[in-house]
């Protein structure tokens, strides 16, 4: 299975024990996503200030600085029998922290923010967007971040192979190991994986 691949099943997750119900959390009905990759197991959980000051000396890393109007989440990342706690502190729109887990190194996008950790939570490097950060997609050789306004393709290693701004927003409806392709301004754009130019 692929690292990079995350099963889900409506509230059933498919992990290394095999299917496993989605815990809930304690207000509302929401659910926390809980995911498998591989004999890896992520964790993200919003919660509330109180909560996260609580807990804020017991984080391995801590994302973002302080705002009142900042949204807080809690991520648990379980691998090589290791326990990981990172804290979010970040204005996301509304938008759910993304998590991947490639060679060990461990990527979280959350608002504007984009980092790569290694195993032992070193940073190994950190991006800035000036719109919330929406999705991250890894293929064979790259890892694609975005927002309504930015594209940044990364090699494996995490460096910036190319990124294209643009001025308007711009909505992507497919990615694959040679193209993206989004519209702009009406307009149906075909970007080329590996030279960032339009066809």
């Amino acid at each position: 299975m692929n690292s990079s691949v995350r099963v889900k099943i409506n509230s059933l997750l498919a992990g290394p024990a095999g299917f496993r119900g989605v815990e809930s959390i304690r207000d509302g009905n929401k659910l926390i996503p809980l995911y498998f990759l591989e004999d890896k197991m992520v964790k993200i959980k919003k919660v509330y200030e109180y909560e996260f000051e609580h807990i804020k000396n017991k984080l391995d890393f801590l994302i973002g600085n302080y705002a009142t109007y900042n949204e807080y989440y809690l991520i648990e990342i379980f691998m090589n029998d290791n326990y990981i706690l990172l804290g979010l502190q970040v204005v996301t729109g509304g938008i759910f922290p993304n998590v991947e887990i490639i060679c060990n190194n461990i990527l979280v996008t959350a608002g504007n923010y984009f980092y790569v950790f290694d195993e032992n939570v070193k940073p190994i490097k950190s991006y800035t967007c000036e719109a919330a950060i929406f999705e991250m997609k890894v293929l064979d050789n790259t890892v694609i971040v975005y927002n309504e306004l930015d594209i940044i393709c990364l090699d494996k290693d995490m460096n910036i192979i190319w990124k294209r701004e643009f001025q308007d927003i711009m909505d992507i409806y497919s990615i694959d190991n040679d193209f993206i392709k989004l519209v702009c301004n009406d307009e149906d754009i075909i970007i080329n994986i590996n030279s960032g130019y339009k066809m």
